[in-house]
């Protein structure tokens, strides 16, 4: 580190300071400067003018950020090794929030101290603008939203805008606002934000009809031929439409699905253009569903199955061929008993029309409770 320009070290002299007896006889301690050899042109500094530059007053300067937020206290010029207390306060509209620069006691606190040494000593008191709260409430309630409120710095002129529920339009607002244009959801606070305010939108209902479009949605099988839907037609937006799926011989009902359209918010690329369709439940197979745009609904069906299984007695005298293993319900299933060589078919035994039971070719139809059917085909030694 560089000495002090006025320290007895620096360059180009070396200075030494004594302490001599002055005065004829006072025995008075005097400190003197003795110099030894320096550079030719060195001056003389003696140890007075070193202890005045060290004891030398510094000034304290508060800035105030930002200008007119508050005023300060504690500026002046001090002597090197005061604490001098400093303090910050905020105007109307603003808080204290910290002090910046210099190091304080608590950069927190509005009222603090800070140390003055052998430098100037700059400080910055900050402040932020007060806040209020803007409270915006919707009627009838439900009905839609409000973007904007909430606790928003004092001074400004907050833009407030509402956002009408499916099947509502904004009809007025009540309170300190003013439009800011030709659309009448978004308005301004008529001066500047002081302290808390509150304002109300009212919506109102929108008559507008939709179209609801039902179907059958393909099964398992990819077929769409599991039942019938009845339901569809022209709804106001915002509606309860009723929706009732039929399944049809051999088909269960499975639950709906579908989608909503919202070509108004598609265009204004607004959150909820596309939608699911909303049930009232959806696992019943006549329920109800909002109407919240162009809907599209669909009523999934379910084919039937069951278990067709048949054994060989005696072991290893034959075997069955055709629709055995997972089989549709009210649907004709073909079995054929094939005997192995040195035997012949005998009989079939289950649940078999008596006209089939000597059928090697058997015909039957699983009825729709989807019960499993098990068979036995026979087969006795060729004579």
């Amino acid at each position: 580190m560089n000495p002090h320009p006025l320290s007895p070290f620096s360059a180009p002299r070396r200075l030494a300071c004594l302490l001599v007896l002055t005065g004829a006889g006072t025995g008075v301690l005097s400190p003197v400067l003795a110099q030894v050899p320096a550079a030719a042109g060195a001056s003389r500094v003696t140890a007075q003018e070193l202890v005045r530059e060290r004891s030398r007053k510094q000034p304290v300067t508060i800035a105030v950020r930002p200008a007119a937020a508050g005023y300060v206290t504690g500026e002046g010029e001090y002597s090197p090794g005061t604490l001098v207390n400093v303090t910050a306060r905020a105007s109307r509209d603003f808080l204290f929030t910290r002090w910046e620069g210099a190091p304080v006691g608590r950069s927190s606190s509005p009222d603090t101290s800070v140390y003055v040494g052998t430098t100037p000593v700059r400080l910055v008191a900050v402040f932020s603008p007060r806040r209020v709260k803007v409270s915006a409430r919707v009627e009838p309630a439900g009905t839609g939203s409000v973007l904007g409120d909430g606790f928003l710095p004092v001074g400004e002129r907050p833009v407030l805008t509402a956002l009408p529920g499916p099947g509502y339009a904004v009809d007025k607002w009540e309170g300190p606002v003013v439009p800011t244009g030709n659309n009448p959801a978004v308005v301004r606070l008529d001066g500047p934000l002081a302290a808390p305010v509150a304002v109300t939108v009212r919506f109102r209902p929108v008559v507008q009809d939709y179209c609801l479009d039902v179907s059958v949605g393909p099964d398992q099988t990819g077929a769409t031929t599991g039942g019938k839907v009845e339901g569809g037609g022209m709804y106001a937006l915002g509606s309860m439409a009723t929706v009732r799926a039929t399944p049809a011989p051999g088909y269960i009902f499975g639950g709906w699905g579908g989608t909503a359209v919202n070509m108004g918010k598609l265009a204004r690329g607004e959150p909820g253009g596309r939608t699911h369709a909303a049930f009232e439940n959806p696992s019943k197979s006549e329920t109800r569903v909002t109407i919240s745009g162009q809907m599209s609904v669909k009523a999934l069906f379910i084919a039937q199955r069951t278990w067709i299984q048949a054994d060989i007695v005696p072991e290893n005298s034959g075997r069955v061929t055709g629709d055995t293993g997972v089989r549709p319900v009210l649907k004709p299933s073909t079995l054929r008993a094939e005997p192995a060589p040195g035997y012949v078919f005998d009989r079939w035994e289950g649940p078999v029309p008596p006209a089939s039971v000597r059928n090697p070719v058997l015909s039957l139809t699983p009825g729709s409770s989807g019960a499993a059917i098990s068979l036995t085909a026979r087969f006795k030694p060729a004579r």
